[in-house]
């Protein structure tokens, strides 16, 4: 087999493990989504958001899972777009309308995140926000 084949296999295989975790995070699966994840995931979102920090392994992962729905309820489901980057990273483009718990101000979010897949796991994931000011607003009352 050539290596194209290979890598695109490779990176379709990644897409459809990332699209299966996103719907079981969805539908309140947290027992498959963990299983998803490699044991030493690492998960790296803004600092100043609630939810940010560098969180290891699957109990990282639920914390900041936790604080982020702790921090917000969601107006709408968040919209997904997945791709193929190459080199077994997937990118996620994710956007949806959120409302902070504390305030009441609401929030759009919209986030690139790079998830790497590594033996058939999640055992990264990267999160940017496009407007990090507008979400840390929501949260705290202060003007973006």
């Amino acid at each position: 087999m050539s290596t194209v084949i290979a890598q695109h296999r490779r990176g379709r295989e990644a897409v459809e493990l990332v699209h299966t975790w996103q719907k079981a995070l969805g539908e309140g699966d947290l027992t498959a989504a963990l299983g998803m994840l490699a044991s030493d995931i690492v998960v790296n979102v803004p600092s100043s958001l609630p939810h940010g920090g560098v969180w290891q392994g699957r109990e990282g992962f639920q914390q900041m899972l936790g604080t982020f729905r702790a921090t917000w309820e969601f107006e709408e489901p968040l919209e997904f777009k997945l791709r193929d980057a190459g080199d077994d990273i997937v990118v996620v483009n994710a956007t949806g309308r959120v409302r902070s718990r504390a305030t009441g101000r609401e929030a759009i979010i919209s986030t690139a995140e790079f998830l790497t897949v590594t033996d058939a796991t999640i055992s990264r994931i990267d999160v940017y926000y496009a407007d990090v000011a507008a979400v840390v607003a929501a949260v705290f009352k202060v003007e973006a």
